[in-house]
């Protein structure tokens, strides 16, 4: 008989949904799912949704953790969710604090949330880098690395589109460069924009091609800047989670410039897609590519110099270009559905 988890999590998105697919053959998985939809994420249900409740009922939620054999709870801000808490302590069930590296959030309720994570029994944390720090941080060894799932990826499929994007780049045409981020003021679009000036004053910008997808309240102030320098960009807006694989394979850079990002899934989904990643040193994701021996183009958030030498070189090192990432030909994308499995296996 299987063994039962319940997940509790704050909506449905790509990257739980990836885990879900990975566990439904060795678990029993009941999904909760605390709202429909969030307003800032418009993905399309159809495209990755797994089956769940979303029933508010906190009896509901005390009567399927209690039956489990692990409660994974994905997020602690929510009433119910803290009331779950204090039901599986009290019953000594087991239960998982399933969280992200948000530095931000530790700031601003730092003591009640650290309260939090030392009280559970377990604690799982997105990537190598958000174990190693929480660990050090809350001085507790019950904290594992659960990193955020990932898609299945067609080796043969991407190989054929990297091949066609070499020729097209041997042929002098322009580097396709992808950004996917929503237009808020920490995904460092203001680093872009001078990225782009740079590129003009040097007399680059005729070797690049933009495409910037995302929504946010930023989105008519970056684009109406960004439209009145002399370099093509275009500004795809919200697309839908397909047409995001599209753009991956389509380009040959991955741009991105935030100034902190609890985890990052883009410069995972390029890593693995072959392309070359350019990301600050606050997206703790690149350090799961580097742990794989992956290659990033890093650089310290605001270091504005670096960031355009690294499309300098690009301009002028055709051999840059799908060499370093080269797609990963492995059964478990990114190994991940194996570190879910083997983290679950040892505390069950």
């Amino acid at each position: 008989m299987l063994k039962k988890i319940t997940f509790f999590t704050v909506h449905q998105a790509p990257h739980n949904t990836f885990i879900f697919e990975g566990l439904k053959d060795d678990y029993n998985l009941e999904i909760f799912y605390l709202n429909e939809k969030l307003s800032q994420y418009n993905w399309n249900k159809t495209d990755f949704y797994f089956p769940g409740s979303y029933s508010k009922s906190i009896f509901k939620y005390f009567k399927a953790s209690y039956n489990s054999d692990l409660s994974i709870i994905s997020g602690w801000h929510s009433k119910k969710y803290i009331l779950l808490f204090i039901f599986l302590k009290l019953f000594k069930k087991k239960y998982a604090i399933y969280t992200d590296l948000d530095i931000l959030s530790f700031k601003k309720y730092g003591f009640l949330k650290k309260l939090m994570l030392q009280k559970a029994p377990y604690i799982f944390v997105t990537g190598k880098y958000g174990e190693t720090f929480l660990r050090r941080y809350l001085k507790k060894k019950n904290t594992f690395n659960f990193p955020y799932g990932v898609k299945s990826s067609d080796n043969k499929y991407i190989l054929k589109h990297n091949n066609y994007r070499i020729s097209e780049i041997n042929k002098s045409n322009k580097i396709v460069v992808f950004i996917s981020n929503r237009f808020i003021a920490r995904k460092g679009y203001d680093m872009v924009i001078q990225l782009l000036k740079d590129l003009v004053t040097n007399n680059l910008s005729n070797k690049f091609h933009f495409r910037i997808a995302g929504n946010g309240d930023l989105y008519h102030n970056v684009k109406k800047e960004i439209s009145s320098i002399d370099i093509q960009a275009d500004f795809l807006s919200y697309i839908n989670y397909e047409n995001y694989i599209f753009e991956m394979l389509n380009c040959d850079i991955y741009l991105q410039c935030s100034n902190f990002e609890p985890y990052g899934i883009p410069p995972i989904d390029a890593f693995l897609s072959g392309k070359i990643v350019v990301a600050t040193s606050k997206i703790y994701s690149i350090y799961d590519i580097y742990d794989l021996h992956g290659t990033v183009y890093e650089f310290k958030y605001k270091n504005q110099l670096q960031l355009f030498e690294y499309f300098k070189q690009f301009c002028f090192d055709k051999t840059l270009f799908y060499s370093n990432n080269k797609y990963l030909s492995i059964t478990e994308p990114f190994l991940f559905k194996a570190i879910h499995k083997a983290t679950l296996k040892s505390i069950l």
